[in-house]
């Protein structure tokens, strides 16, 4: 957390530091958006992204892990992902026009 902080990673990213959640386990992780009621996960293992069922898209970075973690092609509830701007663009179409006015406006 506290390289986060010297990063200055919640004002730049837009996150609240109380909203970050911080676990060891892909288990914990998987049950931590369970609990949380996540829609939206982004992570470099797949064997994560596959222990988060209850999580509606899943996007996965590709790395030098992706190509060597997957046998043919990825299931299709992953979404393969390989920057942060992309990331954002296909996440960003996931919700209506109104649903991001109105958190546009709670955040004014």
């Amino acid at each position: 957390v506290e390289w986060l902080d010297k990063q200055n990673f919640w004002l730049a990213a837009g996150v609240m530091r109380a909203n970050c959640v911080f676990c060891i386990s892909p288990e914990a992780k998987a049950e931590i958006c369970k609990l949380l009621g996540v829609t939206h996960m982004i992570d470099d293992t797949i064997d994560i992204l596959n222990k988060a069922k209850t999580v509606k898209y899943r996007y996965l970075f590709e790395n030098s892990n992706f190509k060597t973690s997957l046998i043919g092609e990825e299931p299709k509830y992953i979404i393969s992902t390989s920057s942060w701007t992309d990331a954002f663009e296909k996440i960003i179409t996931t919700f209506s026009n109104a649903t991001i006015v109105s958190k546009i406006e709670e955040n004014k």
